[in-house]
């Protein structure tokens, strides 16, 4: 079986439709997306005339067996994290209190937002939907069950400023699957230059586009973005049979419309 594996959108309909056409072109049995289907930061991103939060919350609504809940889609609708993040503990009120104050509780370490995102534009039904995401989903496949969150542990939502650096970072994920009994862990967030996965149970390794890389036992993998360069932007394509992972790059596909 064929899963493609989607993240990080963040409102580029056009890379977005590449990928679904490369997805057909796999002959991918489904698709997952773990997060960040909105989020517009402007000094990121330069797409202002093509952004379209809804257009790209309604094709995940009607083409990935499930979604996950990113840090940003829980933004555009104000929906604080279910669990405390790194220690963290949001109160219920956050997003009524000033910027100052919450700029203040956060002490840098919490994304907040205002200062640099646009607006999703959503109707009411692309809102309800980012609203009834869950921040984790566990699934079988194979045999094989498995962990999809937008990050790791301990901020699976990605709402910290703190990005994953070592192998040691990944430990408190590693607890977390074996807690839900899940030997593979898959993320978004980090926008991986192809793909990135553990090496040897003690190291990370990067892995670029378009080649296959065998899976291990217990094993996490972190994907590429939808968003971005053609020559950063993709998905990845797990094959449940062969145990292999390869993330897919935009780069040789072009878009008419």
């Amino acid at each position: 079986m064929k899963i493609a594996l989607i993240s990080d959108i963040h409102e580029d309909y056009n890379n977005l439709i590449r990928v679904a056409r490369l997805i057909e072109k796999h002959h991918c049995h489904e698709v997952l997306c773990l997060g960040d289907i909105v989020g517009f930061s402007v000094p990121w991103y330069t797409y202002y005339d093509s952004r379209n939060a809804s257009l790209c919350v309604r094709w995940v609504k009607e083409n990935c067996r499930f979604a996950i809940a990113g840090n940003h889609d829980l933004y555009a609708v104000r929906r604080i994290p279910a669990a405390p993040v790194r220690g963290f503990v949001y109160p219920e009120n956050w997003y009524l209190l000033p910027f100052s104050e919450r700029s203040s509780m956060a002490a840098g370490d919490l994304w907040l937002y205002e200062d640099n995102e646009l607006s999703a534009l959503l109707d009411d039904d692309t809102r309800d939907y980012l609203l009834s995401l869950p921040e984790e989903i566990t699934a079988t496949y194979d045999g094989i069950r498995c962990l999809f969150t937008h990050f790791i542990q301990p901020d699976i939502t990605g709402s910290a400023t703190r990005f994953l650096l070592t192998f040691n970072d990944l430990l408190p994920h590693f607890r977390f699957m074996q807690l839900k009994e899940c030997t593979l862990g898959f993320s978004g967030h980090m926008h991986c230059d192809g793909l990135l996965k553990t090496y040897h149970h003690h190291d990370l390794m990067s892995k670029g586009f378009n080649r296959k890389v065998k899976l291990a036992s217990p094993d996490w993998i972190g994907l590429p973005s939808v968003t971005g360069a053609k020559n950063t932007a993709g998905f990845m394509i797990w094959d449940t049979a062969q145990q292999s992972v390869e993330a897919i790059s935009l780069r040789k596909i072009s878009l008419k419309i």
